[in-house]
């Protein structure tokens, strides 16, 4: 059994039979009341009861399988650190983007699950977490303890590439750098196309660094572009060139 501390009066004089006592700390309070009669005889003390103060907002954490998404569907654990009155409300929020509601099922009190999923339309970048919850003596909160934070990475690398000389470019050889914004996972392939003639450009380098000599023939002339395609750790391509993407051409000798 619980063995009871020292009695503290909380009220006198009351006459009537409710009584709202906010104690300075959060635990388990054991309540009883005696009664006077009108020739102040006091009466025993009547059953005890128990009341829970809780002034302690619920918290959550999440758990993931990785804190970096791809395309795709991601279970994941939410926990929450007391039971609560009703279903919690869990949203994900991509980098710019609108909240996108996560269903939850329980598992246990304190103890939900649900899928997270990421599509080609998610916003890149960093994303958060937001949460929601009430508990039994109406404690209201929002505060994510762990695995708040997830990062979104459903594109492809986007290079820029840079030449020199600089364009225009007469026939001969010229030094090319490709940058990535993130690494590849294997060599990028990039060509440069003009009038419908497309000219293998061979890589050489590592990570988001790589470069290259090519060879301007003799006798054409024009505007050039170049294709790239790249792939980043998780299997996402991509054939974005920021900057650097077409170059002029021009193998003509002005006339005399």
């Amino acid at each position: 059994g619980v063995t009871p501390g020292s009695g503290l009066r909380v009220a006198t004089g009351l006459t009537v039979t409710a009584l709202d006592d906010t104690p300075a700390s959060d635990g388990v309070y054991y309540y009883g009341a005696t009664s006077l009669d009108s020739s102040g005889n006091e009466s025993g003390l009547s059953e005890v009861a128990s009341a829970l103060s809780d002034r302690v907002a619920p918290t959550a954490a999440i758990a993931t399988a990785t804190g970096t998404v791809t395309t795709g569907s991601y279970p994941l654990t939410f926990t929450l650190s007391k039971p609560l009155a009703s279903v919690p409300i869990l949203l994900f929020v991509a980098n710019g983007a609108g909240p996108q509601a996560v269903s939850l099922s329980a598992s246990s009190p304190t103890v939900w699950t649900g899928t997270l999923t990421v599509t080609a339309a998610t916003a890149y970048g960093a994303a958060t977490f937001q949460f929601q919850g009430t508990d039994f003596a109406g404690n209201s909160g929002t505060s994510i303890t762990a695995g708040r934070t997830l990062f979104v990475d459903n594109r492809g690398p986007i290079g820029a590439v840079t030449l020199y000389p600089f364009s225009p470019l007469k026939a001969g050889e010229a030094d090319l750098a490709l940058i990535l914004d993130e690494p590849a996972v294997s060599t990028p392939t990039l060509a440069f196309v003009i009038a419908a003639t497309t000219y293998p450009v061979t890589l050489e380098g590592a990570g988001t660094t790589w470069i290259a000599t090519i060879t301007i023939p003799s006798g054409v002339n024009g505007t050039a572009y170049f294709v790239s395609a790249a792939t980043d750790a998780l299997g996402n391509r991509g054939t974005t060139l920021s900057s650097g993407g077409s170059f002029v051409i021009d193998t003509t000798a002005p006339g005399a």
